[in-house]
């Protein structure tokens, strides 16, 4: 049975760093939502259009995910699943297969501090992020629930 590996974490957590290796390690087909609103939409979208760009790149994103699965081929999605509720829906979605979920955790320090580098190199794979956005979105970060069955990545070395 496929298996679907999904990332959780916040920003500049290690997510992507992870999802690169796993990749390499399981040859899983990965899918890193930054990437993809960067290809489209470039490193800064206009904030006023950010939602719809990022909901058409998910819906776009989960058909090929699902399709591929559907196949036989292992996936990886590098979403960040902040929310409880977007990866009790994700478990819900892929109950037809193996899931896999990765909770990729540093501290915060070393995440803005990867932010910041990220920043200065902007190219084809991230967003854009400053430190307002930063600590504005850590708010929106449900913690992971003591029933959710997940594999813990320490990013922090």
């Amino acid at each position: 049975m496929p298996t679907a590996h999904l990332i959780c974490g916040y920003i500049g957590s290690g997510k992507t760093t992870f999802a690169r290796q796993l990749e390499a390690d399981t040859g899983a087909r990965r899918f890193t939502h930054d990437e993809w609103m960067v290809r489209r939409y470039g490193a800064n979208p206009p904030a006023d259009r950010f939602q719809q760009y990022y909901q058409e790149v998910s819906e776009d994103i989960w058909r090929e995910a699902l399709a591929l699965l559907a196949g036989g081929q292992d996936i990886i999605l590098d979403f960040g699943f902040w929310k409880r509720a977007d990866r009790d829906a994700a478990r819900e979605r892929l109950s037809s297969y193996d899931v896999k979920f990765y909770v990729v955790v540093c501290d915060l320090e070393t995440s803005w501090s990867r932010v910041q580098e990220r920043n200065r190199n902007l190219g084809s794979e991230y967003l854009l992020i400053e430190r307002n956005t930063f600590e504005i979105l850590l708010k929106q970060v449900d913690p992971i629930g003591q029933d959710e069955d997940v594999i813990l990545v320490d990013s922090t070395a």
